[in-house]
């Protein structure tokens, strides 16, 4: 990564050959299956939310630096924002891994307002993020996975941690990607149970539940 930065950098021809067929040739192929495809499917159904996948930061921020993601990405994501916008599709997100923290105000801009899975150990803050930013950006995610190697007592402090933001709303609580190896059945049950009764549901209704009885 650091190689094509470097070559973005020094305006290398091969590599704005590649950029020209990508943005020339294949995205005119992606724009065409896009409006060929999603109007008609946008106008007989009503959608809950829209998400996509990118992947386009790892531990320390993003790959691309805000300005770069604003030239060279931005101009793609905006038709299809607006697109969704149009037709009532309020929820849009992304699931990129990473600190997204310096993409965040450009996500938002562009109309994509949740974000996925909100990784912990890179510097994703809930409670931080949300006095930032209020409810213009929704999350799923953001609970500390490695709390479930720890005890029952860091599960709970955890949930504690994320309370008010649960309470606030625009908040759905998930460990930060998927459930690691080596976490036990029996804590990933009393992860869920938690996770059900601080969403608000009632302790019949948690039981209800298969495998959580």
């Amino acid at each position: 990564m650091e190689s094509l930065n470097a070559q973005i950098e020094n305006g290398s021809t091969l590599l704005i050959r590649c950029l020209n067929w990508i943005k020339n040739d294949f995205l005119g192929i992606i724009r065409e299956m896009r409006w060929s495809y999603l109007p008609p499917l946008l106008d007989d159904i009503e959608y809950d939310f829209a998400s996509g996948w990118e992947d386009i930061c790892f531990n320390s921020g993003p790959l691309l630096g805000p300005q770069m993601f604003r030239d060279m990405i931005l101009p793609y994501m905006k038709p299809v924002m607006q697109l969704l916008r149009q037709h009532g599709v309020d929820i849009i997100f992304t699931d990129t891994d990473g600190n997204i923290e310096a993409l965040l105000p450009l996500y938002l801009e562009v109309g994509l307002n949740c974000a996925f899975p909100f990784e912990v150990k890179p510097g994703n803050d809930v409670v931080r993020f949300r006095r930032e930013y209020g409810r213009d950006l929704l999350i799923i995610g953001g609970f500390d996975k490695l709390a479930l190697f720890e005890s029952r007592n860091a599960v709970l402090a955890e949930f504690r941690k994320l309370e008010p933001v649960m309470a606030d709303g625009g908040l759905i609580p998930h460990i930060d990607h998927r459930c690691p190896d080596g976490v036990s059945f029996e804590m990933y049950q009393y992860y869920i149970r938690e996770k059900c009764h601080f969403l608000g549901m009632r302790k019949e209704e948690i039981e209800q539940i298969p495998g959580l009885g």
